[in-house]
């Protein structure tokens, strides 16, 4: 028979990473509960990091309590404003009706 691995728990977090130093970062996240933002320091295992990811929104996938591999993620699409034009969709309106007095 094969070798039997030990089970490992795996969560993942998304956020933006915030600083990478002597074995952990931070990543600021969401706080589930609240809603708001909540900065997250967690240990890091046996990865190499590209610091041009930081400040990047990213996954971090921690198993057996460590890092265990980051993903910068795909940036979110801005929604544009919608911009509103007065008086151009009102159809009461008539132009030049308040220059004909």
């Amino acid at each position: 028979m094969g070798k039997t691995t030990g089970f490992k728990e795996a969560t993942f977090i998304e956020g933006r990473l915030v600083r990478v130093a002597k074995g952990k970062i931070e990543v600021e996240s969401e706080d589930d509960g609240t809603g708001e933002p909540a900065l997250l320091t967690l240990k890091m295992g046996d990865l190499d990091i590209d610091l041009a990811t930081i400040g990047e929104e990213v996954r971090a996938v921690i198993v057996d309590g460590r890092v265990a591999r980051i993903t910068r993620l795909a940036p979110k699409p801005r929604e544009k404003r919608q911009q509103e034009f007065y008086g151009v969709s009102d159809p009461q309106r008539e132009i030049g009706s308040d220059l004909a007095e």
